[in-house]
């Protein structure tokens, strides 16, 4: 028979491509995996995947049924949601991708557990695209991410903007500058963050925008990697003023001001088109929308009442 369990370890596989790799994020062996796909299609009698190489690729029946296992998961995840907001055991579970998660959550969630100190709070720090697979799957309930989504069936506004800065460290040639023109950066040593990235993708755009030319031989997958390669002189980099203010204040980064140049984007808070709304979750909502952050970083709240 397909049970729910069958349904989650088929959409994490299709996600993954893999099964190994969903093994690894569902805490199972992959034996276990393996023989819950082969379960689920002896159930169906047709095959889900096609086995290329080390790849595993839907078959037209596999992808025919993900979009019913997704909708199948999220309806279980938001039935759940409900009736543990009735009975008042309700946990809010929250993503926030780089810059959200090391900086601003935790004020937000200071300021949730003023207004719903019953309900308990579980964050998780990850990329965006990985937040936006579990907000569909309905693993999260909400998320604050770098990137706006392209997935129609997820909801994202803008709720914060999120400035930036090219940054060198303190034995680089430009740490000196106070001013550097865009052509100083031409044939300049660069460490970028990961594929999925979304300031990577900025900075690569930025780059491409501008015509220079630049070396990079660093790739980190996360901010605080990145910001040691630049302090140990590896290159270059974009980060978040939010996620470098430490390090410019204690002179080991600086920021490079470039003529003409402004870095900003837009964090956006996201969650599944059809997620119930509870009310600790609608007071949520509120406070990613009417918190704006002062540039001293203290929080000031436009709330009268929630």
């Amino acid at each position: 028979m397909s049970t729910l369990r069958h349904l989650q370890i088929f959409v994490e596989v299709a996600t993954c491509g893999k099964m190994n790799e969903a093994a690894q994020k569902l805490y199972l062996t992959q034996p276990t995996v393996s023989q819950s796909i082969s379960e689920l299609e002896g159930y169906f009698k047709t095959r889900l995947f096609e086995r290329l190489s080390k790849k595993l690729l839907l078959t037209p029946a596999g992808e025919q049924l993900l979009p019913y296992a997704k909708n199948v998961l999220l309806a279980y995840h938001q039935m759940n949601d409900f009736m543990n907001g009735i009975s008042g055991h309700c946990i809010l579970k929250i993503g926030a991708s780089a810059t959200a998660g090391n900086y601003y959550i935790n004020k937000i969630i200071s300021e949730f557990n003023h207004h719903f100190p019953e309900v308990a709070t579980d964050v998780f720090i990850r990329g965006s695209q990985y937040l936006i697979a579990e907000l569909q799957n309905g693993h999260l309930d909400i998320a604050l991410i770098e990137a706006e989504p392209k997935a129609r069936d997820i909801t994202a506004t803008p709720v914060m903007t999120d400035h930036l800065h090219i940054v060198c460290g303190r034995n680089h040639p430009l740490f000196k500058c106070n001013i550097v023109d865009v052509s100083d950066l031409n044939d300049q040593y660069f460490v970028f963050r990961e594929d999925s990235s979304a300031s990577r993708r900025m900075l690569l755009n930025f780059l491409a925008d501008n015509k220079i030319h630049y070396h990079s031989n660093w790739s980190c997958n996360n901010t605080d990697a990145l910001k040691t390669a630049v302090i140990n002189n590896r290159g270059l980099s974009l980060i978040s003023d939010t996620l470098s203010a430490q390090e410019c204040e204690n002179g080991v980064l600086k920021r490079l001001e470039i003529k003409d140049i402004d870095f900003q984007r837009d964090i956006y808070l996201a969650y599944h088109r059809d997620k119930h709304i509870s009310k600790p979750l609608n007071t949520f909502i509120k406070l990613c929308r009417e918190l704006q952050l002062s540039s001293d970083g203290a929080f000031h709240s436009q709330l009268n009442s929630l």
